[in-house]
């Protein structure tokens, strides 16, 4: 059993016992007891930040046998002691333990981060830009919510200070609710208010929570008066409806952020389903209309004869044979040839590029096509010419040049391009 580089949180319940952190693998890893609580949520961090693996999954440990002969325990594990040996004390410890995953609405967000931001996907999303504002408006507030909920737990629990706090952390999880349904609007995921009191009413309730306790407490919509006592991790909301029926409910904190995160995750992970069903569609679409196919085979060959034939008009002599004018003029041809089939091949990836609607996300590779299209122009100017050109034959080996390196750059894109329509992960 391998649990090296793993951060784990221990706490033992349904009773109130020690709860601590075993971190396993860093330099003097700690099994340290912390304050007592029953919530699997309300722990403090033991470690400096600095000192925690990054990137690394948070797991909760439920003990199956508690220990209340104390408090408080201590243990280090020297920094001299090898990893194996703390692997192994550290395996004798887990023994007894159950592990139950934690919802990190932080990964779940990342997760989205990296979605939208995916050439195909970013593309599609862009075609409305108001949804595209409103989706990152809302994974901002998302974010921003889930910073002042996860500050909660780190926070002493004061009478006076706390009403500050808890106001504002219901407020949170309000405005992180409102965001979700935005972030599902801006997909087109069918997800309103109503539809979270039909269907996730745990999520209403404490919606609910917060309009009368919080929200509106002196009157609500229904004419109802509402007041609220915190006490600790606790939430008390007295009720008295206008005909002055008198109601009463008690709600635990730690379990409204627990239920909340758990239950938005899931919601927030149909919204990544959703972005990847749509991107997958769009690659459907267009997987087997191969960008790189626009672009000759060998494009080179056609670059190097438009060199051959800049050649031949500079070695132009008085005294050329009628062989020699007729392979020259041929050579001039030929190369006037491969000049439209070039512009012709960059008119349509173009127009192949602009169809699938990428050209807001690689504006590059749009800057490589105008960079392309100009010198053989130049060039088709230049073999065309009756009379005497204003280019001259430098002049056109620099155009040739250019055409070369920029041509070359989009048909490695299209390339690039061929091989992200092409992957399905």
């Amino acid at each position: 059993m391998k649990i090296q580089n793993r951060t784990l949180y221990i706490t033992f319940s349904p009773q109130v016992y020690p709860v601590g952190l075993l971190s396993i693998g860093l330099p003097n890893g700690i099994i340290e007891a912390q304050e007592r609580t029953t919530s699997l949520t309300y722990l403090r961090r033991a470690l400096p930040s600095r000192a925690k693996p990054k990137g690394l999954p948070l797991l909760i440990c439920q003990s199956l046998r508690p220990d209340s002969s104390n408090t408080h325990t201590h243990r280090h594990f020297d920094r001299s002691t090898p990893k194996a040996d703390v692997a192994e004390k550290s395996v004798v410890a887990l023994s007894v333990l159950t592990i139950i995953p934690i919802y990190k609405m932080k990964s779940y967000i990342s997760k989205i981060r990296v979605l939208i931001n995916k050439t195909i996907l970013k593309s599609l999303l862009l075609k409305n830009q108001k949804k595209w504002n409103l989706m990152c408006g809302s994974i901002d507030a998302i974010e921003s919510t889930q910073l002042a909920v996860d500050y909660y737990n780190c926070l002493d629990k004061d009478t006076g200070y706390n009403y500050l706090i808890i106001y504002g952390l219901f407020q949170s999880l309000y405005v992180q609710q409102d965001s979700v349904l935005n972030l599902c609007k801006s997909i087109g995921i069918q997800m309103s208010k109503k539809d979270i009191k039909a269907k996730y009413p745990e999520l209403w309730k404490i919606r609910q929570l917060r309009n009368k306790g919080i929200g509106h407490p002196s009157k609500d919509r229904e004419n109802n008066t509402h007041s609220m006592l915190i006490e600790g991790d606790s939430v008390e909301l007295f009720s008295y409806s206008e005909a002055g029926e008198f109601s009463h409910s008690t709600h635990n904190i730690s379990e409204c952020i627990e239920t909340q995160n758990r239950l938005l995750c899931k919601i927030v992970q149909q919204v990544i389903e959703g972005m990847k069903l749509m991107e997958q569609k769009h690659k459907d679409k267009y997987m087997e209309n191969k960008l790189r196919d626009c672009f000759p085979t060998d494009h080179q060959y056609c670059i190097g004869k438009i060199f051959e034939a800049i050649n031949l008009i500079d070695v132009k002599s008085q005294g050329e044979s009628e062989p020699q004018r007729i392979g020259r003029e041929n050579g001039i041809s030929l190369a006037f040839s491969h000049l439209k089939t070039l512009i012709e091949a960059i008119n349509k990836f173009n127009e192949e590029f602009t169809k699938r609607g990428l050209q807001d996300i690689h504006f590059i590779v749009s800057i490589e096509i105008e960079h392309s299209k100009y010198p053989l122009e130049k060039l088709k100017e230049y073999f065309s010419s009756t009379s005497e050109s204003s280019i001259n034959s430098q002049d056109a080996r620099a155009y040739a040049d250019s055409a070369q390196i920029h041509i070359l750059e989009l048909a490695t894109s299209a390339q690039n391009l061929d091989n992200e329509y092409s992957n399905t992960t």
